[in-house]
């Protein structure tokens, strides 16, 4: 390689390559960045070419109003979920609000069914007690009857024995009459 002027041989260190249809004009090969030669040095073009800048700001303006447009749209989009979401606390909070006044409602009942459980389980116990004291009364009763059958068989028995004894009496007077008369 030949080198013409030390402004050859910084560009060569540099990685540079002179482009061959303009003295003054360098191309980087690996960035394809382009940069022009100054008396100070190697320059970007960007930097003095003000047509080359303001394409590239318009680029990057137009990428960023892309960006603000899809970010509106985002926020956009999240508004609307947010106000859903809202809606929907909303109503999820008026059927937690129904739900605790039906559930107060059912406990309510509940503890009604429950007392009246409670006040027939009670009458249940009486009547099984007062069944069991019928029970033990009637049993008395039947020990009593038959006791009193007994004793009226008995009493029967005696009455027949003394109805002979009264008859074998008459009939001895009757025959004592006879004999008197």
């Amino acid at each position: 390689m030949k080198f013409k002027t030390a402004y050859d041989i910084i560009a060569h260190i540099l990685g540079l390559q002179q482009l061959p249809e303009k003295d003054n004009i360098y191309i980087n090969n690996n960035t394809k960045k382009r940069y022009i030669r100054t008396k100070w040095g190697f320059e970007p073009t960007e930097k003095h070419n003000l047509k080359v800048r303001i394409l590239k700001l318009e680029h990057i303006i137009e990428n960023l109003n892309r960006e603000i447009d899809e970010l509106r749209f985002d926020n956009d989009a999240l508004i609307r979920k947010h106000e859903g979401l809202r809606k929907q606390l909303g109503m999820s909070q008026e059927y937690t609000k129904r739900m605790k006044k039906e559930k107060g409602f059912i406990n309510k009942l509940l503890k009604e069914v429950l007392d009246k459980n409670v006040a027939l389980d009670k009458k249940y116990k009486r009547l099984l007690k007062s069944k069991e004291n019928t029970d033990k009364q009637l049993e008395n009763l039947k020990s009593s009857k038959k006791h009193l059958l007994e004793q009226y068989n008995n009493l029967v028995e005696k009455n027949r024995e003394q109805k002979k004894h009264l008859q074998e009496l008459q009939k001895a007077l009757e025959s004592l009459k006879e004999k008197c008369n």
